[in-house]
């Protein structure tokens, strides 16, 4: 049985609305650069859903994202 993982893939969008830096203003100062998976492939964004290519992965708490990432069987 399939059991949730702890590192999730992450689409731009949902990247950027996590990282982006706001002046007193509402003016996009700054962002966090990501660190990106070498070689990347088709992923569900386990924020949004949506299928992503971005090679984002961020470390969290299945139960605190709305599509978790599932770690495949060993047996």
């Amino acid at each position: 049985m399939s059991k949730p993982s702890w590192t999730h893939p992450q689409c731009e969008k949902c990247w950027m609305l996590a990282n982006v830096i706001v002046d007193d203003e509402g003016v996009a100062t700054s962002i966090r650069r990501p660190v990106r998976a070498t070689e990347m492939t088709v992923e569900e964004c386990a924020w949004c859903g949506d299928p992503t290519i971005s090679g984002i992965f961020v470390r969290e708490d299945p139960a605190n994202v709305e599509f978790p990432a599932m770690e495949p069987d060993d047996g």
